[in-house]
């Protein structure tokens, strides 16, 4: 038996003998224990890390699996699944493979596939009840092209990329009513329950920072932390990091475009990796994938 832990390896063996007059029996045990590396991370109500489980909404656990990181988020009060996928890169979030993610009572909510961490093929997301919402295939590049959509009760209201589809806005507790055509979105409209118009959505909106900028200004000059190696030596400037805001509005892929030493460089990584998640970009309504660069300035006082 061979036993990993720590780094060390134990070596144990087993040989058992049953005499039973002419009959010898000699059994070899040979097996192997390999402890899985873990990790646990906490979240708040909007997704920001915090130091330990107290207060936190959700957990997330890394499990490494050979070459890839299987992710499960959990709700801490029930201990349901919230999230399932792989990362091939943790420290990036970069996803691979198809992401599940759940209702609090056990269903689906939605499921796409990622591959180099851009989404492709076909989505799907699921009401609470379990029945199918809308089917959408997705293109890397050009927005999406929605498939079909249903009702809550199962009634079809969008087929073959024709219909108008409404939907409930959890989020910002609104209704949203898209006409398309041809799979593409071609108005969107927030309405009440019973269809009235109230206002028309703009055709595209850009990724933001949840409580605009003076709150991402507010969470960066919190929770930025000066390396006392840099402090030590000097150094100080901006460093200038991209990311990626996914569909959810979470973060992902995150590196230095131009830096300044790596102490700095792993700081302003860490901090941008920690954001709380953003509001995605839309094209009538519908979230999109961007890019962005934010300057992460390092000023000795």
């Amino acid at each position: 038996m061979v036993f990993v832990l720590k780094g060390k390896s134990y070596r144990f063996n087993f040989e058992i003998k049953m005499v039973n007059k002419q009959l010898i029996w000699v059994i070899g045990l040979c097996l192997s224990f390999v402890v899985q590396a873990q990790d646990t991370t906490y979240y708040d109500y909007e997704k920001r890390v915090l130091p330990n489980k107290e207060n936190a909404e959700y957990y997330r656990i890394l499990t490494k699996e050979d070459s890839i990181w299987k992710v499960e988020r959990f709700y801490s009060a029930t201990h349901h699944l919230e999230m399932q996928g792989y990362y091939t890169d943790p420290k990036k979030a970069t996803r691979e493979d198809t992401f599940t993610w759940y209702f609090e009572n056990g269903n689906k909510k939605e499921e796409t596939t990622y591959h180099h961490n851009v989404e492709k093929g076909t989505a799907r997301a699921y009401y609470k009840n379990g029945n199918l919402k809308w089917e959408k295939l997705i293109r890397p590049v050009t927005s999406s092209r929605m498939l079909q959509a249903w009702t809550p009760e199962g009634e079809a209201v969008l087929t073959k990329g024709n219909g108008t589809f409404r939907y409930y806005d959890s989020t910002k507790e609104r209704f949203i009513t898209t006409t398309y055509k041809d799979s593409i979105g071609i108005d969107s409209y927030v309405t009440d329950e019973s269809g009235k118009i109230l206002d028309t959505l703009p055709k595209i909106t850009e990724a933001a920072p949840k409580g605009g900028k003076m709150a991402l200004a507010k969470y960066l000059s919190s929770n930025l932390r000066y390396p006392d190696i840099s402090r030590k030596m000097g150094v100080e400037g901006t460093v200038y990091v991209a990311f990626k805001t996914l569909k959810d509005g979470s973060i992902s892929n995150v590196w230095v475009i131009k830096g300044l030493d790596p102490a700095c460089n792993a700081e302003a990584i860490r901090i941008v990796q920690q954001m709380p998640v953003w509001e995605p970009a839309t094209f009538l309504s519908e979230p999109l994938e961007t890019k962005q660069l934010l300057p992460i300035v390092f000023k000795l006082k």
